[in-house]
Parts: C-alpha cells; structure tokens; sequence
C-alpha cells in the first residue's frame, strides 16, 4: 500500500506543468472556421505530447497544419518547446443555423490514455433557426381560418330558419327546422 502511494506520488509529481487553451474566430454555415489549439508549456525543457481534438460534425474540407485527420479527430505528437506553441485546423462548417457545434482538445504526455488538460469550444450557429415543418403548421391554420370563414358565410347566406314544433309529440323531441318561404 505504501509503495502504491509512493508510485502516485512520483507519477505525480512527473506530470509536466503545460496546458491546453481552443478557439476558433466564427461559426457560420457555409463559412470557413479555423480552429487554435494553444498548448503552454511552462517547464525549462522541451515536452514530448500528443494533442488530439475532436471535432464537429457537418466540419467539412478539412486540413491540420502538420497533424493527422481521422474521421472525427485530428492529432498532432509534437516535441513542444518553453513557451505557447499553436496548432491549426480549419475546414467548412455544414450546420443548421441555430444548431450549436461543440470541439474539444485535449493534451497527453506522461500517459497516451489519461489526458493531462483539455478544452472544449461551443458555439451557436449564426443565422436565423431553421422550425421543420412551420409552413405545414401555417398551411393548416390558414386553411382552418378560412373554412371556418366559408361555413359562417354559408349559414348567413342561407337565413334563419324558424323552429316548427311536431304535430305530435311522437315525431321528435327536439324542434325540427323549417325555411322561410321566399318572397
């Protein structure tokens, strides 16, 4: 148990002082979107990391300045120097307005499965939101609106009628309906 402890102490203390910053200028559809992974690393030496950043879907045409693209992802192993070093993809953004798009980056050193920092990006979709189905709804409030309009204009046309009481009381319970004589 001690020599457990000790061993997370070390790896511990082994984790390099860097960390991971993204952003990108805009999200429009059909425009172009750059995204920035910054990494700082704040030792004295050179660090050896991978960056890996997942990105939206509807990301199209896509290129990673000195990276490698997978399906959903692009990673870059690099040996990254004192100070901020920056890496770039950019691709056009395919998405509804309205939509949100979300990307998030994330910085392995010591360990290629536990993540030493990571940061996400969300943005909303610039444009008006897009209501599937909104002209079929209107299309249907129009068309009640005016049948209704049809069936008062139908009945006011028609005049009034006057109730006729029945003759005997075996006829029908309720009044029966007559039409005026015209004239």
């Amino acid at each position: 148990m001690i020599a457990s402890l000790v061993l997370a102490a070390l790896l511990a203390s082994a984790r390099p002082d860097v960390s991971i910053g993204l952003g990108n200028g805009t999200a429009e559809v059909d425009g172009r979107v750059t995204y920035v992974v910054e990494v700082v690393n704040r030792e004295s030496k050179p660090v050896t990391a991978d960056v890996r950043m997942t990105f939206p879907r509807g990301l199209a045409r896509l290129q990673a300045e000195q990276g490698e693209l997978g399906k959903r992802q692009a990673s870059w192993s690099a040996e990254l120097p004192p100070g901020p070093t920056e890496f770039r993809l950019t691709g056009v953004l395919k998405a509804s307005p309205g939509s949100h798009v979300a990307a998030t980056a994330c910085l392995f050193t010591v360990h290629l499965s536990r993540p030493v920092s990571c940061a996400t990006d969300i943005d909303a979709v610039a444009g008006q939101p897009v209501t599937p189905g909104r002209g079929v709804v209107n299309a249907v409030l129009v068309l009640a609106a005016l049948a209704s309009g049809a069936g008062a204009s139908y009945l006011m046309a028609r005049g009034r009628g006057t109730p006729v009481r029945p003759s005997s009381p075996s006829a029908g319970a309720g009044p029966a309906w007559r039409r005026p004589p015209r004239g």
